[in-house]
């Protein structure tokens, strides 16, 4: 699950932080930049531990449904490891992947997949862009 936390003086080592962030709009800007790009789950553990369907979010396409075996253990963690990559700056390395897991899809005739993917590249390129020319 990604969150929003503040802490004075040093997290606890139960997790994986980034930061510190200059101001509130940027930590809150770059969650929504995440949440966009990478369909992670939102729900707490005590909620995952009792779901018995998908939430809304999976119909929005946010969320990949690990809570109701929608997907893999190795396929969540395979976005997790990419949104910790893209946060440590290897945003480039993602993309390569990105391009790659399209390029398997297209092949496979799965072609909406491909489609999706392709947004998220779109999406991150734009950031990129952003960030230069900020």
């Amino acid at each position: 699950m990604i969150q929003l936390l503040r802490y004075k003086g040093k997290p606890k080592d139960d997790g994986t932080y980034f930061g510190p962030y200059t101001s509130t709009y940027a930590a809150r800007s770059t969650l929504e930049l995440l949440i966009r790009l990478f369909p992670l789950r939102r729900c707490s553990d005590q909620e995952l531990a009792g779901r018995t369907r998908p939430c809304i979010l999976h119909g929005m396409k946010r969320c990949v449904a690990p809570c109701v075996g929608k997907c893999s253990k190795e396929e969540y963690d395979a976005i997790v490891e990419k949104t910790i990559r893209f946060l440590q700056g290897k945003d480039r390395e993602v993309i390569d992947q990105l391009y790659g897991e399209m390029e398997a899809a297209s092949e496979a005739l799965e072609f909406e997949r491909a489609a999706e993917i392709h947004r998220t590249i779109e999406q991150m390129a734009l950031v990129i862009l952003e960030q230069l020319l900020e």
